[in-house]
């Protein structure tokens, strides 16, 4: 029997009415906290467990490596520094503990002078900085030393005046000599580096 036109605009206002007070019904629980159990209770539970982590871990890590580069960083710059430091602070101890001595040596037929006195003998003391000016006057002459630690071998010509360094570390007397043949008499010129043990 078909229903009155009343009765069914009743039930079909009915129903949209039920719809927004379902809509509703939800949007209070989803506001209050509470919502439609799942089929799996722990299923969202889970999921938030796996996913946390895992962005832990990746900012974890990317803290990690900043800290490990800017420490690393860090420790090369200070290794440098100190290194550094202590270069600078170990060359002035030996400075400070190393005496330079200053030499002129002029080569003539047939013999040395040292610091203009005929005495060719040239005094330090260990560990002392020896400083050797040569030249000659005549002809070419050179100022040798075999004996080891030293082993110099110094040529000079007229007008053309050589130096050189090295450091006393050896003590004891040590000859130099002229070791060329242009003249029978180069043979005959000698000295003696004299190096007197550091107290």
């Amino acid at each position: 029997m078909p229903r009155p036109k009343a009765a069914t605009a009743a039930v079909a206002s009915a129903r949209v009415a039920a719809v927004p007070a379902r809509a509703a019904t939800e949007g209070d629980q989803a506001r209050d906290g509470r919502s439609k159990a799942p089929s799996d209770p722990a299923t969202p539970l889970l999921r938030l467990c796996s996913l946390r982590p895992v962005r832990l871990q990746m900012r974890l890590t990317i803290q990690e490596g900043r800290v490990a580069l800017t420490s690393s960083t860090a420790r090369r710059r200070f290794i440098f520094v100190t290194l550094g430091l202590v270069g600078s602070f170990a060359s002035r101890i030996l400075a400070a503990g190393q005496t330079r001595r200053d030499f002129t040596v002029v080569a003539r037929r047939y013999g040395y002078r040292v610091n203009g006195s005929d005495v060719a003998e040239i005094r330090v003391v260990q560990n002392d900085l020896v400083h050797v000016t040569f030249s000659t006057e005549d002809i070419p002459h050179s100022f040798t030393i075999e004996e080891a630690p030293y082993r110099i071998m110094k040529r000079a010509e007229p007008g053309s005046p050589v130096s050189f360094s090295f450091r006393a570390d050896q003590p004891g007397r040590f000859r130099f000599f002229c070791n060329l043949t242009i003249d029978e008499g180069c043979r005959q010129m000698q000295g003696t580096l004299i190096v007197a043990a550091a107290r």
